[in-house]
């Protein structure tokens, strides 16, 4: 049996990475809002829309806004046509945002996961981040509205180790952090486990 082949036009979809909240959203304008995709024609037909590969927030900023990105299609078969299109321009909307620069406080409500019981830690530096997110609250934020997420589930012994951070708002979901960041952490161990 020939397998029943299909084009189709289908529309393109931004996505975001390593976003404040699942929620998160920013409008964006596409060099090309859709293409012609061709598979299967059991495939195929399923098919609305594809993805562009991921912008991580932490790429965007005011001036920042303009990345290039190529489809990302997951489905076994199926392609895209006509690649004259690709990658394709995605300028993010960034009216109405703006960014402060701030030092994130060394001691506070650090979010610490993947630390065994028996070691605490210490941070030993911080960062000055630049905050992006709508005027209106950059505005009005100051520095004891940030905080570090940090991993530490690969650390397994005392030390000073250098770790990768992320900076977040307490209670706001449409800020993020320009950049990447890390922190000097001290770890020692309290107590044995047993």
């Amino acid at each position: 049996t020939v397998p029943v082949m299909m084009d189709k036009m289908v529309d393109l979809n931004v996505r975001y990475s390593n976003t404040p909240s699942t929620l998160f959203s920013l409008p964006a304008t596409l060099s090309t809002e859709r293409i012609e995709i061709t598979g299967q024609s059991t495939v195929v037909e399923e098919i609305d829309s594809v993805n562009l590969e991921s912008i991580s927030v932490n790429e965007i900023s005011v001036s920042n806004n303009t990345f290039t990105r190529d489809v990302n299609i997951d489905r076994m078969g199926v392609s895209v046509i006509d690649r004259s299109e690709l990658p394709v321009t995605v300028t993010v909307d960034m009216d109405g945002y703006s960014e402060r620069n701030f030092s994130v406080p060394i001691s506070g409500h650090h979010v610490v996961t993947g630390l065994a019981g028996r070691f605490s830690y210490e941070l030993l530096s911080t960062n000055v981040v630049t905050m992006v997110g709508p005027a209106d609250v950059i505005e009005v934020m100051n520095e004891g509205d940030l905080y570090y997420t940090i991993d530490l589930s690969g650390i397994t012994a005392p030390g000073t180790y250098t770790q990768s951070v992320t900076v977040r708002m307490l209670n706001n979901a449409s800020v993020w952090a320009y950049g990447t960041y890390r922190c000097d952490i001290s770890i020692t161990e309290t107590g044995t486990a047993g």
